[in-house]
């Protein structure tokens, strides 16, 4: 906690450097910093689980568009993180929107993105990726569709992109592959959520991939019932698990933001999202049950959020602008507030609470 308050004192400073800007002298920092701390000791059990085949060290991972180029696996770890997602990864270099493109919105702890999958392409983020996969961190990669592909081709983008991380040679180092099919920064992505496509894009990717297959979804649909009817049918396409969720462009967020950042489009994450992504993460999980994993993204912003998403049905979290807005903290403090409602609560492993989280919700609930 004295990493946050630190970092509090000297936010408002921090925050007068461009976002965009801020974010690459970061990751230079982190480049460094990692060398010297490598995160956790790799020796605590209680928070290990295995999904999609491979061990998780904990359950608090970094969300895809940090790390875009996937050279930032040491840094993340070194910060505490279990897990990384890289990229989002499209097939070829892409320069992504005109800057500005991404916004702070203190005064809401929210963040506005219109970023466009900027990205070296997947071949230079693979070999980025292999001269750190062997670092203490279980990594996956995030995959989307090019701006000029139209979503008639989009299965072509994804199989070329798989058919280059399965040919990999260590391949088998990666966690899953989460097809970002929920961007709004990128023209008819989210058309791929349609009943049109969506079948036939995951079962395609599923049976030509190496790798277990996620799909990560938007939390922008018109009732619940639209939601659970792809959620249906991310499962019963073969998929391996659902992040649930990505950032919002709904009308209703936008309005309460200044009108040169709402102007210029894009996604907001952050504060706002927080009560949407958890009642998406309940409905997916009433659908779901234990039967996939469920990464629980958006609105996670301190130390209490992961472990409530935990409660709620996620296997996994994933953290953004929680970074931003509470400081470089918040996977530390996140794994220490787990492990101190489970000492209360009398929880040996992390996986007792996702096996039994409604018990141990309604336990929890009594003593708070």
């Amino acid at each position: 906690m004295l990493l946050h308050h630190i970092y509090k004192l000297i936010q408002p400073l921090i925050f007068k450097i461009d976002p965009e800007s801020l974010h690459g002298m970061v990751n230079q920092f982190l480049k460094i910093y990692s060398f010297l701390n490598t995160g956790s000791s790799g020796k605590e059990n209680r928070l290990r689980q295995n999904f999609f085949g491979k061990e998780f060290k904990n359950p608090v991972g970094m969300a895809a568009g940090y790390d875009k180029e996937g050279d930032l696996i040491r840094g993340i770890a070194s910060l505490g993180f279990g897990f990384l997602e890289c990229g989002t990864f499209t097939l070829n270099r892409q320069a992504g929107n005109p800057r500005p493109r991404i916004f702070r919105i203190p005064e809401k702890r929210a963040i506005v993105n219109r970023m466009g999958f900027n990205n070296p392409g997947i071949e230079a983020g693979l070999k980025n990726i292999v001269k750190l996969i062997r670092a203490p961190l279980s990594t996956a990669i995030s995959i989307g569709k090019s701006k000029e592909t139209s979503p008639e081709d989009a299965a072509k983008d994804y199989h070329k992109i798989i058919e280059l991380i399965n040919a990999c040679p260590l391949v088998d180092n990666f966690s899953y592959i989460a097809l970002n099919i929920s961007s709004p920064n990128t023209p008819g992505l989210r058309v791929l959520q349609s009943k049109e496509y969506l079948f036939d894009l995951i079962k395609g990717c599923r049976d030509l991939s190496r790798l277990p297959i996620v799909v990560k979804v938007a939390p922008d649909f018109s009732n619940l019932k639209e939601f659970s009817e792809v959620v249906n049918t991310v499962v019963s396409a073969g998929a391996s698990g659902l992040i649930v969720t990505n950032t919002t462009t709904d009308p209703n967020f936008f309005q309460s933001i200044p009108e040169y950042i709402r102007e210029k489009g894009g996604g907001i994450s952050g504060a706002p999202l927080k009560e949407r992504s958890l009642v998406y993460l309940k409905e997916a999980y009433s659908i779901t049950g234990q039967s996939v994993p469920l990464i629980s993204s958006g609105g996670l912003m301190g130390p209490a959020d992961p472990w409530e998403r935990l409660l709620w049905g996620a296997s996994l979290v994933q953290i953004y602008t929680g970074l931003i807005y509470y400081g470089p903290a918040i996977a530390f403090d996140s794994i220490a507030y787990m492990k101190e409602q489970m000492e209360k609560l009398g929880i040996v492993t992390i996986g007792e609470v996702t096996k039994n989280r409604e018990y141990i919700r309604k336990i929890w609930k009594e003593q708070l």
